[in-house]
């Protein structure tokens, strides 16, 4: 660095090579990540609230566009300033679409069906997410990656002229007659004769999740009237449901991303980790959908984050113990591969099961 540096012309052309982002401006690659996930984090807190607001369909919809003009914007990004300017829109765009998209999964599928359909759904996240260190292994230029990755959103806002909205969110805005078109176009779709008692029991689901969450409520309230604040522990806080489900979700966010983010400086090369790490998913979301049958999603969930836990503790140990690179290696990659393969069947019980814990007309936030 004190002599100047030289790049390899024969190596891939990233925005550190775009705008000399080596030596003491290094950190200002991994500073791009981070405001990349501040426009996701923007995004989750606007967005659930334009979800309920406006809809699933228009902000999913919303969201899409907005990922395909700042996305291929990126790919034009003359500075560093405007490209993380642009990013962090382009994370806000992603945190809305990704958002609204889960939610409405979810409500077009009853109880019965709606852990396959969401973790079905999880399969496509697997193929785009193995798919993009393949691209990203075959691209040598950043600009063309971004411009690739951004048309896709144009292919997906095609296809969502087959969605409808939410049956579910339109009765809990107590539009009936908008409802019951819904019902009917995705009954048409599926050879489904409806009539005014299946609406009837979608409204009864809606008004049976506002009733359960005044009662929670309305517990709350006595738990703390009745209890004088030394007899309150820690431990008590986490008694309650909604900030419970922000600790879930926070958790697994948290080591799910840390993972993927980090998973090019692990042992072995870094288009390989990345691709393992997605190929691993599969499983884990196949194990998810059989362990929901059978033993519920509480008590799955607390022994992933276990197994988690103890994965990412073995790897951390491994560095503190003398051995040769050759060994170490395949033993901090399966120990890595293993707590992704956990977090990630963590993740897929867990988003559905908190959006399900609200009321319809406010699932989103």
């Amino acid at each position: 660095c004190n002599t100047g540096w030289k790049y390899d012309q024969n190596s891939y052309h990233t925005i550190a090579s775009q705008w000399d982002l080596v030596c003491s401006d290094a950190v200002w690659t991994d500073t791009s990540q981070v405001i990349f996930k501040a426009g996701a984090a923007t995004g989750e807190l606007i967005g659930a609230y334009l979800m309920d607001r406006f809809g699933r369909k228009p902000m999913h919809l919303a969201g899409l566009f907005g990922i395909a003009v700042v996305g291929a914007s990126i790919s034009l990004a003359q500075d560093f300033i405007m490209f993380s300017v642009l990013r962090f829109i382009l994370g806000f765009f992603i945190s809305i679409s990704t958002g609204a998209g889960l939610v409405l999964l979810i409500e077009l599928f009853d109880a019965q069906r709606r852990d396959f359909a969401a973790i079905a759904s999880e399969c496509f996240w697997v193929m785009g997410y193995m798919l993009a260190g393949f691209a990203g292994y075959m691209c040598i230029d950043w600009r063309i990656y971004q411009a690739i990755a951004s048309s896709i959103a144009l292919i997906v806002i095609h296809s969502c002229r087959f969605l409808v909205e939410s049956p579910l969110w339109i009765s809990a805005k107590g539009k009936y007659d908008k409802a019951e078109k819904a019902l009917k176009k995705i009954a048409r779709w599926n050879n489904v004769r409806v009539t005014r008692i299946r609406l009837k029991r979608e409204n009864a689901e809606a008004e049976r999740l506002i009733l359960m969450e005044n009662k929670v409520m309305t517990s709350q309230e006595e738990i703390k009237h009745a209890t004088s604040p030394e007899d309150v522990k820690i431990v008590d806080l986490f008694k309650d449901g909604v900030l419970l489900r922000h600790c879930w979700v926070f958790t697994n966010f948290l080591v799910y991303f840390f993972l993927i983010l980090s998973s090019p400086s692990f042992a072995g090369g870094r288009f390989l980790n990345y691709y393992l790490g997605g190929l691993v998913e599969i499983p884990a979301y196949i194990f998810a959908f059989l362990v929901c049958k059978k033993l519920g999603r509480r008590l799955p969930v607390v022994v992933l984050h276990c197994i988690v836990a103890l994965a990412l503790v073995v790897v951390i140990v491994l560095h503190f113990v003398n051995m040769s690179v050759a060994a170490e290696v395949p033993l901090v990659l399966t120990s890595t591969l293993i707590g992704k393969m956990a977090i990630t069947a963590s993740f897929a019980i867990i988003l559905p099961y908190t959006k399900e814990l609200v009321p319809t007309n406010i699932r989103s936030v």
